[in-house]
């Protein structure tokens, strides 16, 4: 993993504890966060096709998620050319993970977590706008702390 990636998973980490802090959580009740209490966490970021509205437009488009692991880890996958069909464009975001599971293009694993599943879109060059992965990340600690509440008060 170059210096870069470790640099965003780094910033990713620091804001992603900071949002479960902000949220108001009590360490002891960290458990059931997946990125709390020294766990580790590998994020995939599938480049996917994306259909520009006009010329000058330059999004870029990531499904991200995130897998248990034993240290914190990176990595883009460039699926761009794989979903640049018309098929692909038929889907809502929701159906983007399910469909490309189902071609074989992600490995479905119980390791997934749920929460960390989410759409980045971002301007070129990539990783050029810290906010865009702050962001990501306050999304993903928000879902985790909201999934986990309900499991708790049903």
């Amino acid at each position: 993993m170059n210096e870069a990636f470790k640099q965003i998973l780094s910033n990713m980490k620091k804001e992603y504890l900071a949002q479960i802090n902000y949220i108001g959580v009590d360490v002891n009740d960290e458990e059931r966060f997946s990125w709390a209490e020294n766990r580790h966490l590998s994020f995939e970021m599938y480049h996917l096709f994306h259909k520009n509205m006009y010329p000058s437009d330059k999004t870029l488009v990531y499904l991200i998620l995130a897998r248990l692991s034993k240290e914190d880890s990176l990595q883009i996958i460039d699926l761009e050319k794989k979903t640049h069909s018309f098929e692909f464009e038929q889907l809502t975001v929701n159906e983007y993970l399910p469909y490309l599971i189902s071609k074989h293009l992600v490995q479905k694993s119980e390791e997934i977590v749920p929460a960390s599943v989410d759409i980045l879109y971002t301007a070129p060059p990539f990783g050029s706008s810290p906010y865009d992965f702050n962001a990501l990340t306050q999304r993903f600690a928000e879902k985790e702390y909201k999934t986990t509440q309900k499991e708790l008060t049903a």
